[in-house]
């Protein structure tokens, strides 16, 4: 589970930033709201910002930031 603090979307590519571990460039299959359990394409963050999960091989130690890998 994350707190969303900008948008996110199904199928964006992201990287994780894990202490003192590799980044690791993933894509975001699925999301789903933690609250309605729903599954969502965007989550929003802003105000106290929305939290999802997000389904993942790989496990993210805590305190890991996620960014969006954002392509020019």
């Amino acid at each position: 589970t994350i707190k969303v603090h900008n948008t996110l979307k199904a199928n964006e590519q992201i990287e994780v930033v894990r202490p003192f571990l590799p980044v690791l460039k993933t894509k975001i299959k699925k999301m789903i709201d933690a609250k309605t359990k729903e599954e969502i394409s965007e989550a929003h963050g802003g105000g106290g910002g929305q939290s999802v999960i997000i389904e993942t091989e790989d496990s993210w130690p805590v305190m890991s930031v996620l960014r969006r890998k954002i392509t020019h």
